[in-house]
């Protein structure tokens, strides 16, 4: 797709997501998610076909890198991103980018990254225990599990996961 066709294609769609050879990708399952670093906004149009380059040039090489674009409220975001099929996977990935968002490509939507999930279930634990003791008990538990992971692997969902079944937390 040359720049005149792809201006056009991103100002009629509101946005586009791309291969590295430049061709619009259709996948309608699981999540796009950016990675950390490689976010650009502009309101210049002619800017974000200049970012498309240099990310085409970037991911030639890569496999399951993808550039996505997309207009919101008259500014252009610019970013690589990867698919991930599982949400618990593309949530832990998101979290990892340090992203705010990730995309439902199923229904279209952004699915917005609470950091706050885990805490509130801990806190559903704590509530629902009999006795101190038995709290104490479980948090010293979880800490003592907590500390043998290496630091680089820690962060919420992480840990969420692992404890979800000793802490009896259950999703909804």
């Amino acid at each position: 797709m040359n720049n005149k066709e792809l201006k056009k294609y991103i100002i009629d769609n509101g946005g586009v997501t791309l291969n590295a050879s430049k061709q619009t990708i259709n996948k309608n399952n699981g999540y796009m998610v950016s990675i950390y670093g490689m976010e650009y906004q502009t309101k210049d149009i002619n800017d974000v076909l200049k970012k498309i380059d240099e990310y085409i040039e970037l991911i030639k090489d890569v496999n399951g890198v993808y550039v996505g674009v997309w207009d919101d409220n008259g500014i252009y975001y610019v970013d690589l991103s990867k698919h991930i099929i599982r949400r618990r996977d593309a949530e832990i990935y998101g979290r990892n980018n340090k992203q705010l968002a990730i995309y439902d490509l199923k229904n279209n939507d952004s699915v917005y990254l609470n950091y706050n999930d885990v805490f509130y279930s801990l806190y559903e634990v704590i509530r629902d225990k009999k006795t101190k003791e038995e709290i104490d008990q479980r948090f010293m538990n979880i800490y003592d599990r907590v500390r043998d992971i290496p630091a680089n692997y820690r962060n919420d969902n992480f840990n969420y996961r692992i404890y979800k079944d000793e802490l009896n937390i259950h999703e909804y």
